[in-house]
């Protein structure tokens, strides 16, 4: 009788052990599918030029884009086609190409759905939150971790830096960033 105690109760404890694991495993995939992919979903643009790390958006994907000026405004675009020549992306001109490139980019023409120029922007697929704009900066939760992120752009001393930062912009490690090489020297400006 008390083998059969022994064997029962053990029997039980690990019901209960495979019973919290997989409990955890589901709680953490509930938690992981909230959160927005940052580096497949977000890139930075030049004009009508895309980079962006996933290779295979399709034609009529949209594009929300923050178009970096002072003041900053989202707007609206769509991709058109992959594209692979400078004559369409001044990221990928003679000189520029070899080094966007390497950053493991893929480029694409877009549209913009206001026909306004898109200049220097941060352009998210699918953002899953509400974006807002308050004193000429525009905010959204990126991530979906309940804190508001903010974007930037900024010069180094060959290029442009783009970046998402989490709560005020230029604290701490930016939640994304990426940099666009320009082949010549300009005023850096990054704090």
């Amino acid at each position: 009788m008390k083998r059969n105690f022994f064997y029962v109760t053990k029997l039980l404890v690990l019901v209960e052990v495979f019973s919290l694991i997989i409990l955890g495993c589901q709680l953490n995939a509930t938690e992981n599918s909230v959160i927005f992919n940052v580096s497949d979903r977000i890139g930075w643009l030049h004009g009508n030029c895309l980079a962006i790390k996933d290779s295979g958006l399709k034609k009529g994907t949209k594009l929300t884009v923050i178009k970096l000026g002072k003041p900053q405004s989202v707007s609206e675009a769509k991709i058109l086609r992959p594209v692979q020549s400078g004559d369409q992306c001044h990221a990928l001109l003679e000189g520029r190409k070899t080094v966007n490139l390497s950053e493991g980019n893929s480029f694409y023409l877009v549209t913009s759905l206001d026909k306004d120029d898109l200049g220097l922007a941060i352009g998210i697929i699918n953002p899953k939150t509400t974006i807002s704009s308050t004193n000429g900066m525009v905010h959204t939760d990126v991530n979906g971790d309940g804190v508001e992120d903010y974007f930037t752009q900024c010069s180094t001393s060959e290029g442009m830096s783009f970046s998402i930062w989490s709560k005020s912009p230029y604290k701490g490690e930016p939640l994304w960033s990426a940099y666009y090489y320009l082949d010549y020297d300009v005023e850096a400006n990054c704090p």
